[in-house]
């Protein structure tokens, strides 16, 4: 079996593939084969965009380890002829950023693989849509006055239970509001707003969660690659540690896995809207409050006093 390259008289280029073997059968004079030949283009050139494709991931993740990685060398050789406590103290800072950064690259490409190869699945169970709301607005309200960029967050919503992946919906809302968080100056806006659809599957709700900020914004040739892996418009961000490029590939799976949607309007130096909506079946209200009894029985358990509150938005 070998592999050619044939030509076309109008130049055209096409790989085929050919094999036989002699027919023992034949009588005649000399002899005969018995042989096959196949159009192997397409394979041909499938095979060479995922070499191209393993190479330049190789090439990114080499990159993006090797950053973290020497600021890491950097700041211990620094460390050790350090006599400030100051400036002791101001490495291990860097040392533990540059850490975080490198464990959420891992992570990342860990899902990324996960999501790819099929074997992600959904752990769909009752929560309260409110609950996961709630704690979005816990890690990124003080992260935003920090900053001195308002966050604003509006929710109308009915209370009910519904049947989803809170984990996976976390982790689409946190990398989407990381974002608007990073490309999203002092005196900016973050603007959260959820809402109820009408549906008309029953026993169904449809959730939309638009998600704008008055960032950087993106570029219109940079919007048509921003879900493939490794892609960043703002290759440089002074001397910080710029983001993965992992984010938006993991948020694109996990909005298809649940069967959703996502859009995005962008302008640069205009800033971003991000639109989710996704359907949730309706859970058992009983069965919610079972679960949230139980919880609350295992967060009681060895401790003397407890004080809950919950933060609406």
């Amino acid at each position: 079996m070998i592999n050619i390259v044939m030509y076309y008289p109008d130049g055209r280029q096409i790989y085929v593939r050919c094999g036989g073997v002699i027919d023992t059968s034949y009588q005649g004079s000399g002899s005969r084969i018995r042989g096959y030949h196949m159009d192997i283009t397409e394979a041909k050139e499938a095979a060479n965009q995922a070499k191209i494709a393993k190479s330049a991931f190789l090439s990114n993740m080499s990159h993006d380890i090797r950053t973290p990685m020497n600021a890491i060398m950097g700041c211990i050789e620094l460390l050790e002829k350090e006599q400030s406590e100051d400036k002791k103290h101001e490495y291990m800072e860097k040392i533990k950023s540059s850490g975080h950064f490198l464990i959420t690259l891992i992570n990342n490409v860990l899902e990324t693989a996960e999501i790819e190869s099929g074997m992600a699945v959904l752990d769909e169970e009752p929560c309260n849509m409110q609950t996961v709301l709630d704690e979005l607005y816990d890690v990124f309200s003080e992260t935003c006055k920090e900053k001195g960029v308002a966050f604003n967050v509006k929710v109308n919503l009915e209370p009910q239970m519904v049947y989803c992946d809170a984990g996976k919906l976390k982790e689409i809302f946190l990398n989407l509001l990381s974002n608007a968080c990073k490309f999203t100056s002092a005196k900016g806006t973050i603007n959260v707003e959820v809402k109820q659809l009408p549906c008309d599957k029953e026993g169904y709700v449809t959730v939309q969660a638009a998600i704008s900020d008055t960032g950087i914004g993106m570029s219109e040739e940079f919007l048509e690659n921003l879900y493939l892996m490794f892609e960043r418009e703002h290759k440089s961000m002074g001397n910080k540690l710029e983001g993965t490029g992992l984010g938006m590939t993991i948020v694109k799976h996990l909005v298809d896995l649940m069967g959703g949607t996502i859009q995005v309007e962008s302008k640069l130096g205009k800033g971003t809207t991000f639109v989710v909506t996704t359907q949730h079946r309706l859970a058992d209200e009983a069965t919610g409050s079972r679960r949230d009894k139980a919880a609350d029985a295992k967060q009681l358990a060895g401790n003397d006093v407890v004080i809950q509150g919950t933060l609406t938005v």
